[in-house]
């Protein structure tokens, strides 16, 4: 009967030993992996939330874009196209 019980020991300490390795060696990488996936795409879903508005942003502001390509042409006529420090020198 003792030779039994060593048996039963020993499997049920070798069940244990490959359920710690395979936890170690290939479930708990994977839990890792899977949570520094999440934490990348909680950061891509921020960037993208960031960008769309910055995009409705810029879809409002380029309603006015002809004004603010006419009020260009306007300031660039309004300078100087010389340099003409001798005005300011008196």
């Amino acid at each position: 009967m003792r030779t039994d019980r060593r048996w039963t020991l020993g499997g049920a300490v070798g069940a244990v030993a490959l359920l710690a390795s395979s936890w170690f060696l290939l479930i708990g990488p994977q839990y890792d992996e899977a949570a520094q996936l999440n934490d990348q795409t909680a950061a891509a879903q921020l960037r993208l939330t960031t960008l769309q508005r910055k995009l409705v942003e810029l879809r409002k502001q380029s309603v006015n874009l002809d004004q603010y390509r006419a009020q260009l042409v306007r300031d660039r006529q309004a300078l100087p196209t010389t340099a003409s420090l001798s005005d300011f020198s008196s």
